[in-house]
């Protein structure tokens, strides 16, 4: 009898220690969630890209299409002043009148 109760005691200490474990994990775990939720809330808030490096991105891109614009209006310039002729010209080279067939 002796033995049979030492050995339902050792299965006590065993289901005791179990039950600790299983506290300590989940104990464990909610902290951890609860941190990672904190984190989650804290990153959604902030914009994906900081509001400057998108600022810089936009005044780039407009810089870009002035430069583009101001290409083509010089190029325009260019061709009127090396061909003026084509300035009073119809596209099928008559002056300003209809196209004779």
């Amino acid at each position: 009898v002796s033995g049979a109760l030492a050995s339902q005691r050792d299965v006590l200490d065993e289901v005791a220690a179990l039950q600790a474990t299983t506290d300590g994990l989940i104990r464990a775990n909610t902290e951890l969630l609860d941190l990672q939720s904190a984190e989650i809330r804290r990153a959604s808030s902030d914009p994906a890209a900081a509001t400057e490096t998108i600022r810089q991105s936009f005044d780039r891109i407009y810089a870009s299409i002035d430069a583009i614009d101001g290409f083509r209006a010089d190029a325009v310039r260019a061709l009127l002043r090396a061909s003026p002729p084509v300035r009073g010209r119809s596209s099928c080279g008559t002056s300003r009148g209809a196209c004779r067939g």
